[in-house]
């Protein structure tokens, strides 16, 4: 699922996506997120992650596999045990009570662009 910050955005919530994306859409998925979730624990390479940063949008993930690769938390996106759910609650509401906007993510995520411009000129 990808996930909009709230009803400021004019975005829905949640947008559920129950089929495959090709290349543009999955791109235009990420980019009209302002977070994008995964509870996931098995992530091989950490794809998800890098499609999302290309797209310039951050990422809560499950600390798990590919993710620790690549994300610093609360450097280049944020961890969140999701298996936590009162935890995890609590992280997403401070994450999206710092802000999601570009100005706030260059300040509160100092790789989060660094990261993203990387993946995005190795034509990832």
């Amino acid at each position: 699922a990808v996930a909009s910050a709230g009803k400021d955005s004019g975005r829905p919530s949640v947008l559920p996506l129950r089929r495959m994306l090709d290349a543009q859409e999955l791109r235009a998925a990420y980019q009209a997120a302002d977070l994008f979730l995964t509870a996931s624990d098995f992530e091989t390479l950490g794809f998800t992650v890098i499609e999302s940063w290309c797209a310039g949008t951050p990422v809560a993930i499950q600390p798990a596999q590919g993710h620790l690769e690549f994300v610093e938390d609360g450097v280049s996106s944020w961890f969140v045990d999701y298996d936590d759910q009162t935890e995890a609650k609590a992280t997403l509401t401070r994450i999206v009570a710092a802000g999601l906007d570009e100005v706030s993510l260059r300040s509160i995520l100092p790789e989060f662009a660094p990261m993203a411009e990387k993946f995005r000129k190795s034509d990832f």
